[in-house]
């Protein structure tokens, strides 16, 4: 048993190539989406998403130094104006 190819011309066949590359490229797409979907299949994705936790986590640093200072400066606050208040509120009698 034999089979006859017909011979697809010229113009059909540069046609059915560029559908052929173009549905590819379009399964690649969804490939890369489903592994985005599913918990970063493809290393890129991974690589991203480190790189962006890792900018959080620093942004979160900076806050806790910036806040930490506040608070310092805070408490050096209140101990200046607990200090003042005593020395305004202090009985003349026992000193």
């Amino acid at each position: 048993m034999f089979f006859l190819f017909r011979r697809i011309p010229v113009e059909e066949e540069r046609m059915l190539r560029t559908e052929n590359e173009d549905l590819r490229n379009h399964i690649s797409d969804l490939e890369d989406e489903k592994s985005s979907l599913m918990g970063h299949g493809n290393r890129r994705a991974k690589i991203k998403a480190h790189l962006k936790l890792k900018e959080q986590i620093n942004d979160l640093q900076d806050t806790n130094s910036n806040l930490s200072k506040s608070r310092a400066k805070l408490k050096l606050r209140l101990k200046e104006m607990e200090g003042k208040y005593c020395k305004e509120n202090e009985d003349p009698q026992t000193t």
